[in-house]
């Protein structure tokens, strides 16, 4: 398994709240490509870029699996639909919430939008989702 940060992740905090960038990474498993996490809209060209850099396209990608639904980790999702979308139940079941819908880190709508993702994988906690990768 090969494994190359495309964005870099960078944490910060003002007066009038959190600012955050999530790293985005890329995992070369067995002829897949899969990310891990997929940034926010403001990253969405460098994300793009970056994936070019490496000879792929957001077509290329195979699986996305995001560790939850914050903007700066799941804004850039539609980019992707082709790709099998690996997600935690729970963080899914919460965003579809009335107090998920009004989280502040929450992107409005994402749990009906995912809800009707093309190839859903739901998982409950610590999964195999292929060999080494867990």
């Amino acid at each position: 398994m090969e494994l190359k940060i495309l964005l870099p992740g960078i944490p910060a905090f003002s007066s009038r709240g959190y600012l955050g960038w999530s790293t985005v990474v890329l995992l070369q498993h067995k002829g897949k490509n899969i990310l891990f996490d997929v940034g926010g809209h403001n990253e969405r060209l460098m994300l793009v870029e970056k994936l070019q850099e490496q000879g792929l396209t957001p077509e290329s990608v195979d699986m996305v699996i995001l560790s939850h639904l914050h903007y700066d980790h799941a804004a850039n999702i539609n980019l992707f639909p082709q790709a099998e979308l690996v997600l935690g139940r729970r963080e899914l079941e919460f965003a579809a919430t009335e107090e998920g819908r009004i989280h502040p880190f929450i992107p409005l709508g994402i749990a009906d939008y995912l809800q009707k993702w093309p190839s859903l994988t739901l998982v409950e906690g610590d999964e195999k989702l292929a060999e080494g990768l867990t």
